[in-house]
């Protein structure tokens, strides 16, 4: 595979890996092409309950792909409306099996199976392995002057072996933790957050990669330290005082736990104004998806797109956007004064897509 091929694949099967829209197929399309095989772990053993995406070589980000899960015995079967090349990724992330098109966690023994489907060739077999587990890292951030969590911040990892081959994610909750999986090579770790210094490495020494094998996994606390303009700023919303900061807008559409079934996934957020309000600042984050209609916020990552209308400085008590993927969402919006200083956030509020 060239290596132009090899990244576009990377950020496909990255907007797989976080939750975005797979295309599934629909009972009007045809289904005339199929793929069909077996999951095996690297012992030989069957593996029931992956999922195994058939990927079209060429489709833009997002597009041409099709999974379904792996039976008891692994045996699987994905029917397809389209020939082509393809991919077939295998993958339980969430147990830490994590798909091997994604450079940072490829295990150099293992490469997808690829099929070509045609007119005169419209059904072909396949047998992924499953790789060896990789290892976990867990990261919690705290901030070195007040010793609380910070709330939202980044980890971006690189192989020491392999130039770009990275991965990031974001930690967004309360305790100010993330657990991440990891390459099966050594690795710089980078953790950055708004309003703070870089932490690198384990312990902040940056020429030091970090090494996890293959189903260990290792927590790590880590220290962040304000920059000098922001050393005196409430920077969490435990910091922020009443009659100092502006109250919460009170959000007043999509309503809570809405679920929308339309396409495009054009979306209206609205709110309530705030008095003393110079700008507001709205936050949206895509969840991973789940079963259909469910709003439960998995593993949230800023919603950030080409062409996303600015989230900052926003004049109006509305805001509209193109929503990812058919998937769970949530947003949060909150005032900011003419000095500049943010109001107390809102709450998440939750929505879905279908389609």
């Amino acid at each position: 595979m060239t290596q132009g091929k090899f990244l576009l694949w990377r950020l496909i099967v990255l907007h797989l890996l976080l939750g975005a829209a797979v295309f599934a197929q629909s009972p009007a399309q045809s289904t005339r092409y199929r793929i069909s095989g077996q999951v095996r772990d690297a012992a030989g053993r069957d593996v029931a309950g992956a999922k195994v995406c058939a990927a079209r070589v060429g489709s833009p980000p997002g597009e041409g792909i099709q999974c379904t899960r792996s039976m008891a015995d692994g045996q699987f079967t994905l029917r397809l409306a389209r020939a082509g090349h393809y991919l077939v990724i295998v993958s339980k992330d969430t147990d830490g099996y994590m798909p091997q098109v994604l450079p940072f966690f490829k295990h150099s023994a293992y490469l997808p199976p690829e099929v070509t489907l045609d007119d005169e060739n419209d059904s072909a077999s396949a047998s992924p392995i499953l790789a060896p587990k990789n290892g976990a890292l867990t990261v919690r951030a705290l901030d070195a002057k007040t010793l609380l969590p910070v709330e939202d911040f980044r980890v971006i990892m690189c192989r020491t072996d392999m130039q770009a081959a990275c991965f990031a994610s974001s930690g967004k909750n309360a305790e100010g933790r993330l657990k991440l999986f990891v390459a099966h090579t050594p690795f710089t770790l980078r953790i950055t957050a708004d309003s703070y210094e870089d932490w690198l490495g384990l312990n902040g020494a940056p020429k030091m990669p970090v090494s996890i094998a293959s189903g260990e996994a290792l927590e790590v606390e880590v220290y962040l330290r304000r920059r000098d303009a922001a050393f005196n700023q409430p920077l969490s919303e435990t910091e922020k005082q009443v009659g100092v900061n502006l109250p919460a807008p009170v959000q007043l559409s999509p309503a809570g736990g809405a679920v929308f079934d339309h396409y495009p996934r054009k979306t209206t957020l609205e709110w309530a104004a705030v008095e003393g309000a110079a700008s507001y600042t709205v936050e949206v984050d895509f969840c991973r998806g789940g079963e259909t209609g469910k709003t439960d916020c998995v593993n949230p990552q800023p919603h950030r797109l080409r062409n996303m209308p600015l989230m900052t400085g926003i004049q109006l008590t509305s805001y509209e956007f193109n929503f990812l993927g058919a998937q769970p969402g949530r947003w949060r919006v909150w005032a900011v004064d003419k000095e500049g200083r943010e109001g107390f956030k809102s709450q998440w509020r939750a929505f879905a897509y279908t389609r």
